[in-house]
């Protein structure tokens, strides 16, 4: 704008420029929004792995195998009343 003030130009070619600038404007928002997006949801990721894993350093026995029947009686004790 300022150099739209001091410099006598055609006013077509001055938008034209302009409207080029204000949309790779808006294109460097948008991403930037999607970036900022992506790290918080990189952060959040971190804490939650980090936090599993200082659960299962805390675990006194690792699991080694499955034990199906085990899982079994778990999810059954959750729908007794």
């Amino acid at each position: 704008m300022e150099e739209n003030a001091r410099v006598a130009q055609d006013q077509d070619e001055y938008n034209a420029r302009h409207n080029a600038l204000v949309e790779r404007y808006n294109v460097a928002t948008a991403r930037q929004t999607e970036i900022n997006a992506e790290r918080s949801d990189r952060r959040i990721k971190h804490v939650n792995i980090t936090r599993f894993i200082s659960t299962i350093k805390q675990q006194e026995h690792l699991v080694t195998e499955f034990d199906e029947e085990a899982l079994v009686r778990h999810r059954g004790s959750r729908y007794r009343a």
